[in-house]
């Protein structure tokens, strides 16, 4: 049987056919029986074979399923993944803008809280000077003419503070809504210097000097005189309020297609590592000096809206000095 069935494995049928014919009836039998066997044989070893393959198969599909999966779950997760990474960016920009925002709030209000209280007390000062003379002057009968007009400069120069503290909050309002008005028109800025030095002799409260200098007669530029006149008056007054003796010189020089503008001074100075800060809101160099702490803010605001720069010179070291540059546009 064993040599039919190795004959049947190796696909010789022929010599399996020769070989039976060869042999008497008896041995006929008896090889057909065992041929028959090795057949048996070999049609259940095949049986089990095709078993264990189609086991085989369906292994390889449950492990390809396997796979499948394991592959579908990793792009799921890898795809969660991401997305939660880009949900929390988000998250984390959402909450730097209400970080933000909350600063902002809370900068609002602690600058209105400041104003107002700036406010109260600059407008008191002036506020009771322009009652109690306006009251001499309407209930004295024997006021002389030195008097009367000591009394009407006093007003005068109240009315002038009144006048820039209210001019000072409604620039204010205007710098938190980006909407400063500026009116461009061709003007002589010597003529503008000369006028302002002028008003600001008439009203000064100070024994220092207030000069003008310049080698130009005169210099067209496209500007908005009213807002320069601005920027020069808070300069002016601000170096009058720390300068009480000896000079304040403002003083106009050209270079090239720009000029230049100073206010100089030998008062007190301003330290070193707070000239960086004066131009801030609400920072006062002096706690005790009249003012919001707006004017050199607006004034800054003012000289950027007009295409030019302003800052305090750190080597002038006998006071004080602002410059600030305008473009020279006929």
């Amino acid at each position: 049987m064993a040599k039919y069935k190795l004959m049947l494995k190796e696909g010789k049928y022929d010599s399996i056919g020769i070989e039976l014919s060869n042999l008497d009836n008896a041995d006929k039998v008896s090889s057909m029986s065992e041929y028959n066997e090795s057949m048996e044989d070999l049609r259940q070893e095949y049986d089990l074979q095709t078993l264990e393959l189609e086991n085989s198969i369906r292994d390889n599909e449950n492990k390809e399923k396997i796979i499948t999966c394991i592959i579908i779950s990793l792009i799921i997760t890898f795809t969660l993944s991401i997305l939660l990474y880009i949900q929390n960016k988000k998250l984390k920009r959402y909450r730097e803008k209400w970080r933000v925002m909350q600063i902002s709030a809370e900068i609002a209000l602690r600058n209105k809280s400041t104003i107002l209280s700036n406010m109260s007390h600059e407008i008191k000062t002036p506020l009771n000077a322009l009652i109690g003379f306006s009251d001499i002057i309407s209930e004295s009968n024997d006021l002389d003419d030195n008097a009367m007009q000591e009394c009407n400069d006093i007003i005068k120069l109240n009315s002038s503070l009144l006048q820039n503290l209210i001019n000072d909050v409604i620039d204010m309002s205007r710098l938190n809504i980006n909407n400063l008005r500026i009116n461009l028109k061709s003007c002589d800025i010597i003529d503008i210097c000369r006028k302002t030095i002028n008003t600001l002799q008439q009203i000064k409260q100070t024994d220092a000097d207030i000069l003008f200098e310049s080698d130009i007669k005169r210099l067209i530029i496209k500007t908005d005189p009213a807002r320069i006149q601005q920027v020069l008056i808070n300069l002016l007054v601000n170096a009058t309020k720390f300068c009480k003796q000896g000079s304040i010189i403002l003083k106009v020089e050209r270079e090239g297609d720009m000029v230049y503008v100073s206010v100089s001074d030998n008062g007190t100075g301003i330290p070193l590592d707070k000239q960086h800060l004066v131009f801030d809101r609400f920072e006062k160099v002096d706690e005790d000096t009249h003012g919001t702490g707006l004017g050199l803010s607006i004034c800054k605001l003012i000289v950027t809206e007009l295409k030019g720069k302003i800052w305090v010179d750190p080597a002038y070291t006998e006071g004080a000095r602002f410059i600030f540059t305008l473009p020279i546009v006929n």
